[in-house]
């Protein structure tokens, strides 16, 4: 995935959630920042394909937007890149996620936001915390789960 994708798919993202209140003069500034797809939080071969996620944290990104976005609850943005053998990006398809906390509680978000190369989801999560994160993705015809626990240092 190329950053160009990967940012405009971010802005999009903050646009819709952020609604009004997020300027074209955001969206500028936003498009000259140097971004990156966060931090690789850990990867796994699912029935031929590879899973790669990265975790992107959204109050440090927004923290360099003085404040103009507010994400609500969302502290992080989770995103996998479905990959077949060759490496390259699997079919068109869709993905959820569910992320479950110690406590029981759950996130979900049933349908990620297709992005470039891969789909992505806002999440709260608190540091120290262990999650269990559970990824269904259909692809073509097939049928995808996985799941790993992620502690969030």
């Amino acid at each position: 995935m190329n950053r160009k994708g990967f940012l405009a798919a971010l802005v999009l993202a903050l646009v819709l959630v952020a609604g009004p209140s997020f300027s074209a003069e955001d969206m500028g500034q936003m498009m000259h920042q140097d971004h990156d797809m966060g931090k690789m939080i850990h990867s796994s071969m699912v029935g031929g394909y590879k899973f790669s996620y990265h975790l992107i944290d959204l109050k440090a990104k927004m923290e360099t937007m003085k404040g103009k976005i507010d994400m609500g609850e969302a502290s992080h943005h989770l995103m996998v890149f479905i990959s077949n053998a060759d490496g390259h990006k699997a079919a068109e398809g869709d993905v959820g996620f569910q992320v479950e906390g110690p406590d029981g509680s759950v996130q979900k978000q049933q349908m990620a936001m297709a992005m470039s190369d891969g789909f992505g989801a806002n999440f709260k999560l608190d540091p120290g915390v262990s999650y269990v994160i559970k990824t269904k993705a259909v692809t073509g015809d097939e049928k995808l789960e996985d799941q790993f626990t992620f502690k969030l240092e």
